[in-house]
C-alpha cells in the first residue's frame, strides 16, 4: 500500500475510531454501546477474530460468542469463516476506504497462524467455532449437568408446545375430586374466581405455563407452600416490595415540591381541616390536623400526601383545579374567605411546575401498603396450581419425549441455583472457558443475567475477559421480559457482577446517508429528552444523499375522533395512505420496505400493491390458516377423517379440483327439501349426482372417486402420507405457484409432527394460525414486516405507516408480576380479578407500571423503525382534532412516541381534504385486491393421474389461470433417500473411507421402504438408487463434489434476511470451475435425481437450470449478504443418474 493510499484511508476513519480501538484490547473487559448502523456485528468479529489470534487461548472453543437468534448465529459464523477463507486466498483488501477491512484481513491472518500451530484447522472443522445462541448454552449445561439441573435427561425442544400447555392444564383441572384435598380447594376457588368457566382457568394456566421462564424465579413454587408458610414467608416479601414503591413515589413528590412548598400544603391540608364541612359531607382534611409540617414519605403517611394531591387536582389528577373560583362542593370544605385566598395563592404556586400534575396522579394511583386478603387468598391457590401444572408438564415432556425451550433454561437456571462452581459450568460447556462476547445485551431477561454472572464468576477481567455489546435504545422485547434497566444499571456501574468494565460507545453510523443521520438526531433528541435513556448525536459517515431525507405524510382531521365523521375519514385516509405508498414504491429506486407495528395495519397496503401489480414479499403476514391452498387442505383432511363432516365436505366439493358452483351443491344437498338436511354427503353423491349436469357430474364423479378409493385406505399410511396421496389424485397441486406448493408442504409437515408427537388432530387449525404463509421470492419486491422482525436489517427506502393505530390488546393473565429492583429481586404479584369485576387497586398500579415502561419502549420501538432506512424515510399519520380545537395524538401509539419531533407536522387543522365517496364506490375499493376471475376450477379434462405421470407439469391452466410444478410422491421418496446417501458417501470418504455402496442395497430398500414405496415397486427403486450412488462415484467430476473441501458441508442450513430457513445439500469453498485448484469460489450443489426420459440432454439440463436457477439465487443471495460481493459464488447442478454437472456463477 502506497503512503498516499495510507493517508486516505486515515482520513476516512470514522470519528470515533479512538472508541473503536479500544474495544478491541483484549485484555480489558468491555462493554460498548452501539446505535443502529454503528458495524457492531463487525467490530464484535473483529475482537472474536483477535480472541483466536492471542498467545493465551489454547483451544478456540475457549471464546465463547452469545447470540439471541439462530440467524444471528449463522451470520456471524458464515462472516467469520469468510474472514478465514479470505485471509487464506487473498491479499490484503486495496482501497481508500478507512482500514477496517484491511484490519480484518490483518486479524483474521494472525488467527490462522494461531489455528496452523497449534492444528485446530478451522476452515475444515468449522464445528469448533464457538459461536452460540442462548438457548443453546442452556440446553449444553442442562444436558451436562442433569443432576445439579433436576432435569434427568432432557427431552428434544419444539418450538410450539402450545399443545403441551393446554393438555398439561387440561390435567392439572381434572385433579379436582382427587386425594389432595388443598388443591381440590384451590381447583375449587379458581374455578368460582372465573365463574365456573373451566375453558377460561385451562386457558389461564397454559398461558402461565408458556411463560414460566419469565415468573419462574419469581413465583414461589418450591419448598412450603402451606398457606402458614405462605403467609409468614412470601406475604412480607410482596408487602416490602409495595412498601418500596410508596416510598419511592413518596419521595419523588416530595423532591419535586420541595420541602417549603410541602410544609405549606400541609399547613394548608391542617387549616382546612378545622374548617366546617361542606353540607352533611365528611371533611376530608381531618386526618391533617395538628400537621405543622409535611409527613414522612413512607407507607403510612400515604393517605396524608393523597389528600394533597386531590387538594389541588381534579379527576384523580387529570388537571388542576380552579385557580379562579373556590368551589366549595368539590373541594368539600366550608372555608373561611382569607383561607380560600391562601389557597388560590398556593394553588398558583403549586401549578407552575406542570412536572407536578402526573406525579400527583402517580400518588393517587397508589395502593395500601398491606396485600389485600381476598386477593392473597387467589394468589396462594394459583401459587399451588401452578407447580401442580408444571409437575403434569414435565410428565408430559417425559411422556412425549419432547420439551420447550423454556424447560432448557429453567434447567440451566436449577444448575446455577446448586451454587455449582464457575470452572464445572464452563466444564459442562466442554471446554475450559476463557473470553465471553455477548450480542444484544440490551434484550437480556433476568435470568439471562444471572446465567452470565456465573458463567464469569471468578474472572479477573483481564486475562479472562467479558465484551458486551448492545444499544438500549433498541430493546423493544419487554414482553420477553427483556430488561433494559439492567443494561443501564451496568453501563452505569461498569460492573457485571465481580468483572470490572470499559464502557465505550460509539457515535459514527456507517448505514444512513449524511442528511438523515442529521435528522435522525434532529427527531430523537426531543423524543428521548425526558427519558431514562440519553441520546447521544450519531456522526454520519457516508456522504449527503437526497434531498428530503425523512419525509412526513400527515393529515389532520376536522372531525373528533370517536365521531362517526373521524372515524370514516381515517378509514379513507388509510386507503389514499396505501395508494400513496405504492405508488412511492413503483418510483423509489434501490430496496424498499414498509414496517408496521401490528400485521393487520397492512391489510389496505397489500390491497393496493396487488391493486397495482407491486410484487411484495409478506415476511410471517399471511397465516397458513387463511391461504386457500391450505384451506383446502383443511377441508380436504376434515372429509377423509370424518366423513360425516358436511361442511368440509361441501368445501372439498367446491374446492378447484372439482369446482362445483354454489347453485350445482344446493342442487345436491337437495335444495330447499328439508327431508336432506342431514343426510350425509357420501349419499348425497351417490343418489343425486345424476340431477348436476353433465360436465358437473363429470367433475363431483371423479372427485368421489378418488374420495371413496382414499376412505378405503384409512390407517395404512401416516395421515400426513394419506392426506397427500388423496390431494395430488385430485389434482391439488396441479397449476400452484411455487409459494402456495411450499405452504402445502408446510401442512403436511405439521400434520405428521401433530401424529408422530402425538398430539390431537383438533389442535390444528390453531397450530395453522401460528404458521406462516411463504412470502414471494423476487429481487424487485418490497418487504412488508413488522418493526420487531426489521431489527437488524436495512433498505434503501423504509414506509412507516399507521403511526396513530394501536397493537392488539392483550388479554388478563392468572397472575400479573413485576420485578422492581436488580438486585432485590424485590417484586410485585396479583392474581387476576373476578370476572366482569373491576381490576382493583393493586392490579391497576402494577398495570400502570406496565404501562409506563410500553409508553417508553415505544419510543425504542420507532427509533429502530427509523434507523432502518439508508436513503429516506416516509412516516405516515393522521390526527384528529379535539374537542377543544387542538390536535393530540392517540394515547399508546408510535405517534404519541414520536410526537415532540412530529407535532410541527400537524399543527394546522384542515377540513376534511378528500370528498367522501358513494357507498358503491367505498365498497368497490373495498374489495381490491380480489382477482374477480369467480371461481377456480380445473379443466374438466385433466387426468390428475396422467398429470402426475408427466415429467414436466407445467402450463396446466386453470379457468381461468392458477399453474405451478411438482414431482410426484415416489419421485420426491426416491430423492430424499439419494440425498441422505449421497450425504453418508461424503462423509465415508472425509474420514478416509472408499464407500462400498454395492452393499448399499438393504440400506436403501429400508429407507425407501420407510419413504412410504409400494412393495411391488421396492425392488426397482432400490436398483435404482444404487446406480445412482454407482455414478456418481464413477463419475470424476461426482466424485470431486464428494471430497473434502474447504468449509465443506452436507445438508447445510442457511436463513434468509426473513427467517425463512433454507437448506442446500452441499457447500464448500473450490476454484472456480470443477477439478480446478483454488478456494476462492464458494460453490452450491443441489443433488437432483431427475433422469432425461428424452434424446436431447443439453435441452434438458437448459430446461432443468431454469426451474432451479430462481432457488439457487435465494441461496446465494443468502450466503452473498453474509460473506460480501467479493467472493464468488457458483451454483451448480449434479444429475447423479446421468450424470452430468451444470454450474453458473451467480451474479
Amino acid at each position: 500500500m502506497t503512503k498516499t493510499q495510507r493517508r486516505m484511508r486515515m482520513s476516512k476513519r470514522p470519528a470515533d475510531f479512538a472508541q473503536r480501538q479500544a474495544a478491541l484490547n483484549t485484555r480489558a473487559s468491555v462493554l460498548v454501546e452501539a446505535p443502529a448502523g454503528s458495524g457492531k456485528t463487525g467490530l464484535l468479529i473483529l475482537r472474536y477474530l483477535k480472541l483466536l489470534a492471542d498467545a493465551s487461548v489454547e483451544q478456540p472453543e475457549q471464546v465463547l460468542a452469545i447470540t439471541f437468534t439462530r440467524k444471528a448465529t449463522a451470520e456471524m459464523k458464515a462472516r467469520v469463516l469468510g474472514a478465514l477463507a479470505a485471509a487464506q486466498s487473498g491479499s490484503e483488501p486495496e482501497g481508500e476506504e478507512w482500514e477496517h477491512k484491511a484490519q480484518v484481513h490483518r486479524t483474521a491472518v494472525q488467527a490462522l497462524e494461531r489455528d496452523a500451530q497449534l492444528g485446530w484447522h478451522l476452515l475444515e472443522h468449522p464445528g469448533r467455532l464457538n459461536i452460540r445462541t442462548i438457548d443453546s448454552v442452556c440446553t449444553e449445561l442442562a444436558r451436562a449437568l442433569p443432576v445439579l439441573a433436576g432435569a434427568g435427561a432432557l427431552q428434544q425442544p419444539v418450538d410450539d408446545a402450545s399443545a403441551l400447555y393446554r393438555e398439561a392444564a387440561s390435567r392439572t383441572l381434572r385433579l379436582l375430586g382427587g386425594e389432595d384435598a388443598v388443591l381440590n380447594d384451590d381447583i375449587r376457588l379458581l374455578l368460582l374466581h372465573r365463574d365456573g368457566n373451566l375453558s377460561d382457568c385451562e386457558s389461564l394456566l397454559a398461558e402461565m405455563l408458556a411463560l414460566r421462564e419469565q415468573w419462574g424465579h419469581i413465583v414461589p413454587l418450591t419448598g412450603d407452600l402451606t398457606d402458614k408458610a405462605l403467609d409468614t414467608e412470601v406475604r412480607p416479601r410482596l408487602e416490602e416490595a409495595i412498601e418500596r414503591l410508596i416510598c419511592l413515589e413518596l419521595s419523588k413528590l416530595l423532591e419535586m415540591l420541595g420541602s417549603e412548598l410541602a410544609n405549606r400544603i400541609a399547613r394548608m391540608a391542617a387549616a382546612f381541616g378545622d374548617e366546617p364541612a361542606y353540607e352533611s359531607i365528611p371533611n376530608p382534611y381531618v386526618l391533617c390536623l395538628g400537621l405543622t409540617g409535611h409527613p414522612e414519605p413512607l407507607p403510612h403517611a400515604v393517605e396524608h400526601w393523597k389528600t394533597f394531591a386531590r387538594m389541588f387536582t381534579t379527576g384523580g389528577g387529570k388537571a388542576w383545579r380552579s385557580g379562579s373560583i373556590f368551589n366549595q362542593k368539590n373541594m368539600q370544605v366550608a372555608a373561611s374567605k382569607a383561607l380560600k385566598q391562601q389557597f388560590q395563592y398556593l394553588l398558583a404556586d403549586v401549578a407552575q411546575n406542570e412536572a407536578l400534575l402526573p406525579q400527583f396522579k402517580a400518588v393517587l394511583r397508589l395502593p395500601d401498603a398491606t396485600y389485600p386478603d381476598d386477593q392473597w387468598q387467589v394468589a396462594k391457590a394459583l401459587f399451588r396450581l401452578l407447580r401442580a401444572a408444571m409437575v403434569e408438564l414435565r410428565l408430559l415432556f417425559a411422556e412425549r419425549g419432547q420439551c420447550d425451550f423454556s424447560e432448557l433454561s429453567l434447567a440451566a437456571r436449577a444448575a446455577l441455583d446448586q451454587d455449582a462452581e464457575a470452572a464445572s459450568l464452563a466444564a459442562g460447556l466442554g471446554m475450559r472457558l476463557q473470553h465471553l462476547l455477548v450480542d444484544e445485551m440490551q434484550d437480556t431477561s433476568t435470568s439471562q443475567y444471572d446465567l452470565l454472572e456465573k458463567l464469569t464468576e471468578g474472572w479477573d477481567g483481564i486475562s479472562q475477559t467479558l465484551f458486551l455489546v448492545g444499544d438500549p435504545k433498541q430493546s423493544i422485547y419487554l414482553f420477553r421480559q427483556a430488561r433494559v434497566e439492567r443494561f443501564l444499571e451496568t453501563m452505569q456501574l461498569k460492573k457485571l457482577g465481580t468483572i470490572q468494565l470499559e464502557v465505550v460507545q460509539l457515535t459514527t453510523n456507517f448505514r444512513s446517508q449524511h442528511h438523515l443521520v442529521k435528522e435522525f438526531n434532529r427527531h430523537f433528541t426531543p423524543i428521548f429528552a425526558e427519558d431514562a435513556i440519553a441520546y447521544t448525536e450519531a456522526a454520519p459517515h457516508l456522504e449527503a444523499g437526497g434531498k428530503e431525507p425523512i419525509r412526513w405524510h400527515a393529515w389532520v382531521s376536522s372531525a373528533t375522533q370517536l365521531s362517526p365523521e373521524g372515524k370514516r375519514e381515517a378509514r379513507q385516509q388509510t386507503r389514499a395512505f396505501a395508494r400513496e405508498i405504492a405508488a412511492l414504491a413503483k418510483h423509489e429506486v434501490g430496496s424498499k420496505a414498509v414496517l408496521v407495528r401490528d400485521r393487520k395495519h397492512l391489510l389496505e397496503i397489500i390491497a393496493a400493491f396487488r391493486a397495482e401489480g407491486i410484487p411484495y414479499r409478506a415476511v410471517e403476514i399471511d397465516s397458513l390458516a387463511e391461504r386457500i391452498e391450505v384451506l383446502d387442505l383443511l377441508a380436504l383432511t376434515r372429509t377423509i377423517l370424518h366423513p360425516a363432516d358436511r361442511p368440509a365436505w361441501f368445501a372439498v366439493l367446491r374446492a378447484p379440483w372439482c369446482g362445483l358452483s354454489l347453485a350445482e351443491m344446493h342442487l345436491l344437498a337437495g335444495q330447499d327439501d328439508h327431508a336432506w338436511r342431514h343426510v350425509p354427503v357420501p349419499r348425497l353423491l351417490t343418489e343425486r349426482i345424476a340431477l348436476l349436469a353433465p360436465e358437473a357430474a363429470a367433475r363431483a364423479g371423479r372427485t368421489w372417486e378418488v374420495l371413496q378409493a382414499s376412505i378405503a385406505e384409512r390407517g395404512t399410511q401416516s395421515t400426513a402420507r394419506w392426506v397427500e396421496r388423496t390431494w395430488r389424485s385430485l389434482g391439488g397441486d396441479v397449476g400452484l405457484t411455487p409459494e402456495a406448493l411450499t405452504n402445502a408442504e408446510a401442512f403436511f409437515r405439521l400434520l405428521d409432527t401433530l401424529e408422530s408427537t402425538g398430539a390431537s388432530l383438533t389442535t390444528l387449525p390453531d397450530r395453522l394460525q401460528k404458521l406462516y404463509a411463504t412470502p414471494e421470492h423476487r429481487p424487485d419486491a418490497v418487504d412488508l414486516l413488522t418493526i420487531h422482525k426489521s431489527k437488524g436489517l436495512e433498505w434503501d427506502v423504509v414506509f412507516v405507516p399507521a403511526l396513530e393505530r394501536k397493537s392488539g390488546i392483550t388479554g388478563s393473565r392468572a397472575l400479573s408480576w413485576l420485578e422492581l429492583e436488580s438486585n432485590s429481586h424485590l417484586v410485585l404479584l396479583s392474581p387476576i380479578a373476578p370476572r366482569e369485576e373491576e381490576k382493583d387497586a393493586l392490579t391497576s398500579w402494577i398495570k400502570n407500571i406496565h404501562n409506563q415502561r410500553e409508553a417508553h419502549e415505544r419510543k425504542r420501538l420507532f427509533y429502530v423503525a427509523a434507523t432502518r432506512a439508508k436513503r429516506s424515510l416516509h412516516l405516515f399519520a393522521l390526527a384528529h382534532t379535539s374537542a377543544k380545537n387542538t390536535v393530540e395524538p392517540q394515547s399508546g401509539t408510535l405517534l404519541q412516541a414520536a410526537w415532540p419531533a412530529a407535532q410541527t407536522h400537524f399543527a394546522p387543522v384542515l377540513d376534511p381534504g378528500l370528498p367522501f365517496p358513494a357507498l358503491d364506490e367505498m365498497e368497490q375499493e373495498s374489495s381490491a385486491g380480489e382477482t374477480g376471475n369467480g371461481l377456480l376450477r380445473l379443466p374438466a379434462a385433466l387426468d390428475p393421474m396422467a398429470w402426475l405421470a408427466r415429467p414436466d407439469k407445467l402450463g396446466v391452466p386453470l379457468e381461468p389461470s392458477y399453474q405451478r410444478p411438482q414431482g410426484g410422491i415416489e419421485a420426491r421418496a426416491f430423492g430424499n433417500v439419494v440425498h441422505l446417501l449421497v450425504e453418508s458417501m461424503a462423509n465415508a470418504i472425509a474420514r478416509g473411507e472408499e464407500p462400498d455402496v454395492t452393499q448399499w442395497h438393504p440400506r436403501a430398500h429400508a429407507l425407501l421402504r420407510t419413504e412410504g414405496i409400494a412393495p411391488d415397486d421396492l425392488p426397482r427403486q432400490t436398483r435404482e438408487v444404487v446406480r445412482a450412488l454407482e455414478s456418481m462415484l464413477l463419475d470424476p467430476q461426482g466424485r470431486w463434489l464428494l471430497q473434502p473441501h474447504l468449509a465443506a458441508a452436507s445438508e447445510y442450513a442457511l436463513e434468509d434476511e426473513t427467517g425463512r430457513q433454507l437448506r442446500t445439500d452441499r457447500t464448500f469453498f473450490a476454484g472456480a470451475a470443477p477439478l480446478a485448484l483454488g478456494k476462492e469460489a464458494l460453490w452450491i450443489v443441489d443433488f437432483k435425481s431427475s433422469e432425461n426420459s428424452g434424446n436431447d440432454t443439453d435441452a434438458f439440463l437448459a430446461a432443468q437450470k431454469r426451474l432451479y436457477a430462481p432457488k439457487m439465487m435465494e441461496y446465494a443471495q443468502t450466503q452473498r449478504a453474509q460473506l460480501g460481493a467479493e467472493t464468488p459464488i457458483i451454483l451448480a447442478l449434479y444429475f447423479p443418474l446421468l450424470p452430468a454437472l451444470i454450474h453458473w456463477q451467480a451474479e
